[in-house]
């Protein structure tokens, strides 16, 4: 069999339809996952992760992907499955399309699962949804939330736990849950808010930690996928085709 060069896999690459990489990447996800390890938290059903981020890209030669008044950009929406970090759910999209209306369109998250997203998702229409379809959700509390306390919780604190209470915000129906947490590395307080009421405090802390592994994730995206053109029609040729 005669040598084939880089350069010449590279221009046969080329030509190729990104759909053929899509299906590619499917296929290496699937036998991924069946070997990827589980999550390590000590509860049955699935955590994923929820994050955006976006690549900049000139408005001019790019007129569909709006995002500021003189700046394009493509968003890349993400839930990354806490099981061996994979992507479960993606979407391209024009930069000033939201995080949430993108979470919204998900309708096919198990019921039982864990949601992990930052204060960009906060919608309280959707958590309400998520709710109602027995799917639980961690997240930071909006400064703006002013929730109405009802009781505390009962149980034993963990350390650096300061507050565990139930509350209701004006905008939902569904009581949730507040837990207050100080970093002990960093001594910073945060607030977490969550539906999820059979899981300890300390759990809770540790899943919204747990998020910054999607944020390794799109460094890891950035500085390994080299993404040097993007079609003008097409982001998505790029996108499966590195």
């Amino acid at each position: 069999m005669r040598k084939t060069s880089r350069a010449t896999l590279a221009r046969v690459n080329e030509k190729q339809p990104h759909e053929l990489y899509k299906s590619m990447f499917y296929l290496m996800l699937e036998k991924c996952s069946k070997i990827a390890p589980k999550h390590r938290f000590k509860f049955n059903g699935k955590v994923f992760l929820f994050d955006a981020t976006t690549i900049d890209l000139c408005l001019a030669v790019f007129p569909w992907a709006k995002f500021r008044r003189a700046k394009g950009a493509i968003k890349l929406h993400f839930g990354l499955d806490a099981d061996g970090h994979l992507p479960a759910f993606m979407d391209l999209a024009e930069g000033k399309f939201h995080e949430v209306k993108w979470a919204r369109n998900i309708r096919n998250i198990p019921a039982g699962s864990c949601l992990v997203f930052d204060r960009g998702f906060t919608d309280y229409q959707w958590s309400q949804d998520l709710c109602e379809r027995g799917i639980y959700f961690v997240t930071r509390l909006k400064k703006n939330a002013a929730p109405i306390y009802l009781n505390k919780r009962r149980g034993r604190k963990s350390a650096n736990i300061n507050n565990d209470q139930t509350v209701q915000l004006r905008n939902m129906d569904s009581t949730l849950r507040l837990v207050e947490y100080t970093d002990p590395e960093t001594e910073k307080n945060y607030q977490y808010f969550t539906n999820a009421d059979h899981l300890t405090a300390k759990t809770i802390a540790n899943l919204y930690k747990e998020r910054w592994n999607i944020e390794l994730f799109f460094k890891w995206i950035k500085q390994n996928l080299k993404i040097k053109t993007v079609h003008p029609l097409n982001a998505y040729f790029d996108l499966w085709r590195s």
